[in-house]
């Protein structure tokens, strides 16, 4: 856990130093805000098997220059979960966007809760690393993404991927 917290740490520290450094690339208006709805399958390994767990997430912050974000959302398992977490994202590639695919690294952190306590009452800290690659729109305001991730959750990790949309 101290790893894990060690490198949400990092990767924060890295990303406001790549904030820094583009403090001459300005915003428009129009572009400090995001929003993102995501739709994953996390594959969960239990004792009769591996499950598909359906998840939806939304998050919704604020662009500090065109390579890093940093938001608030929520997400859920088959509606059964609730997790709050905060996101922090760096997309690599061409900042102008003149290209129409950005890949990026995203890091989410938040605290897993069950709805129903019959079915499980084991609320936990949850981390979620993962990479992605976004397909930008002709007009530059909109974006489909892919990505994979590692969902972990208590003491077990386990693998994810999903698409999402971000306006």
């Amino acid at each position: 856990m101290k790893n894990l917290f060690a490198l949400l740490v990092l990767s924060v520290m890295f990303s406001f130093q790549m904030h820094s450094q583009e403090t001459h690339n300005a915003l428009r208006p129009a572009d400090i805000f995001f929003h993102d709805v995501q739709f994953g399958i996390t594959l969960a390994s239990t004792e009769i098997g591996t499950i598909p767990f359906l998840e939806l997430s939304t998050c919704h912050g604020i662009n500090f220059g065109k390579r890093f974000s940093a938001g608030v959302g929520i997400s859920t398992l088959y509606f059964m979960t609730l997790a709050p977490y905060v996101q922090t994202r760096m997309n690599f590639g061409d900042p102008d966007r003149s290209r129409r695919t950005i890949s990026y690294v995203s890091l989410q952190a938040g605290y897993l809760v069950y709805l129903d306590s019959s079915i499980r009452n084991e609320n936990s800290i949850i981390i979620q690393p993962s990479l992605g690659y976004s397909f930008v729109s002709k007009s530059g305001k909109t974006s489909w993404t892919v990505f994979i991730a590692a969902f972990y959750i208590g003491d077990r990790i386990f693998p994810k991927t999903g698409v999402g949309f971000e306006f």
